[in-house]
């Protein structure tokens, strides 16, 4: 909001529901972003577009009639829907959905043995083998390894030597036009011996 400056008088926010989650809509027009706020989850999001653009011509309109929320384009006048069992976007392509978490140290700057990460969550769409592309970083978000691809098959989605790091960043890409729900990821790690 800092960034914003002078811009922040253009700044407009919503609250919109849906699925049993209530979000707050913050979009700036200086930075070109959009924020969101999961009241249930109590994070915050940001939401682009395909391409990586910010969600800022975008308006909220109406959530009664349809029974979903309805958008429309500040300029264009064009409309778009959340309605949560449509997972394309207006083009028609995946909506592709990124998580990047943290750095993880396990409490100790120690050195560590990456030797497998599994991810929990559901196989969307039954049994449609859905990937999702895990990569991570070991320097502060700069770079990333090579994308590891993981099937979400209803089997026990695990990738092996992982290296060493002292602390890590993991980053997760779905992008396929079937819902997502990951519930969480495990991490076995051996700790050098200190010297």
């Amino acid at each position: 909001l800092d960034a914003e400056q002078l811009n922040i008088s253009g700044a407009f926010a919503n609250t919109i529901q849906i699925n049993g989650h209530k979000w707050y809509v913050l979009s700036l027009i200086g930075n070109s972003r959009t924020f969101v706020y999961d009241f249930e989850e109590q994070m915050w999001h940001e939401w682009t577009d395909g391409s990586g653009q910010a969600l800022v011509p975008w308006r909220f309109a109406t959530d009664t009639q349809y029974g979903f929320p309805i958008w429309v384009h500040a300029t264009s006048g064009a409309t778009a829907n959340l309605n949560p069992s449509n997972w394309t976007d207006l083009g028609g392509q995946a909506i592709n959905c990124m998580v990047i978490t943290s750095k993880i140290d396990f409490d100790t700057i120690m050195r560590k043995r990456f030797y497998r990460l599994s991810l929990i969550g559901d196989s969307p769409n039954g049994n449609t083998n859905a990937p999702v592309i895990v990569s991570w970083s070991d320097d502060d978000y700069n770079t990333y390894s090579s994308g590891v691809t993981l099937e979400l098959n209803g089997t026990y989605p695990t990738i092996t030597q992982l290296g060493y790091s002292r602390r890590r960043a993991f980053k997760f890409i779905f992008n396929q036009p079937y819902p997502l729900r990951l519930e969480a990821f495990e991490v076995d790690i051996i700790q050098e011996v200190r010297r």
